[in-house]
């Protein structure tokens, strides 16, 4: 299926590598901890005005849920 997909491909390799790099920056810096990791999932699992989720919020969310802070 990740190769009917296409989903080992560069360029989202690199975006996912993008998304987990902010996520450890804004870890490092305190402003995600463990007091407000519920509400940043939170921000990335919703859904906007039409119906669309951020892009590759589904990477930060597993991320974030499955890193010890």
């Amino acid at each position: 299926m990740i190769d009917v997909l296409s989903l080992g491909d560069g360029s989202l390799d690199y975006e996912r590598f993008l998304i987990v790099a902010e996520l450890e920056d804004r870890i490092r810096d305190g402003t995600i901890d463990p007091a407000n990791v519920t509400e940043e999932i939170a921000l990335w699992s919703a859904i906007d005005a039409y119906g669309k989720r951020k892009a590759f919020g589904h990477v930060a969310v597993r991320y974030l849920g499955d890193e010890p802070l």
